[in-house]
């Protein structure tokens, strides 16, 4: 199914969409970005042998041409996702969107996205869903996510960085002062690295 009509930003239009799913495992995948060839299998595989509340896998940065570009901020989001804990997640954002399920229920019991978030709607999402539940990590790469000169990230990299370092720091408790922290230095230091990609 598929139809167009005027909504109040992307979350909307994405709850939206999951207010019409019939199934059992929710995902959204931007226009722009692909799925690996056996991507939904093998989260059907993980969800049969480990029913999961949410998981989530490895995701590969791909040009407007579909080449594999930036491999160092893979392989720097492959040693933070392996490690993760809710603490890790709260002091940067390390999940990629496109590699992300979850279950109707969990969507039930968490609720639509946050569409106050223009940049960090996944990453409040991930926050929430966290918060409640452990992931299951597939250690494989289930998506790709496109770069484009254009993209509505790309050119407001450092308001998403200080709306992700916001979201942060609006689902910390006190006990993860330390988190907030690290996440306010990681903004700081995304604002320099960005400039060079």
């Amino acid at each position: 199914m598929w139809f167009s009509e005027k909504d109040r930003g992307q979350a909307d239009a994405i709850n939206k969409g999951f207010s019409m799913a019939s199934g059992d495992i929710f995902a959204w995948l931007n226009s722009d970005d692909t799925y690996e060839e056996n991507a939904l299998n093998e989260v059907a595989r993980a969800f049969r042998k480990h029913e999961f509340n949410w998981c989530f896998g490895d995701c590969r940065n791909i040009s407007e041409d579909d080449r594999e570009i930036r491999r160092f901020i893979t392989r720097y989001k492959l040693f933070e996702s392996s490690r993760y804990s809710y603490k890790r997640l709260l002091s940067k954002d390390f999940i990629s969107q496109p590699a992300v399920f979850f279950t109707r229920e969990v969507y039930e019991k968490v609720g639509p996205l946050d569409i106050r978030c223009k940049y960090s709607m996944d990453y409040d999402y991930w926050l929430r869903i966290g918060s409640k539940y452990n992931p299951y990590y597939i250690n494989k790469f289930l998506a790709n996510f496109r770069w484009q000169a254009e993209s509505k990230n790309s050119t407001n990299y450092k308001r998403a960085a200080y709306e992700t370092y916001l979201t942060a720091k609006k689902h910390a408790t006190t006990q993860y002062k330390y988190a907030i922290f690290r996440h306010y230095l990681h903004y700081k230091t995304l604002n320099i690295v960005y400039r060079f990609l």
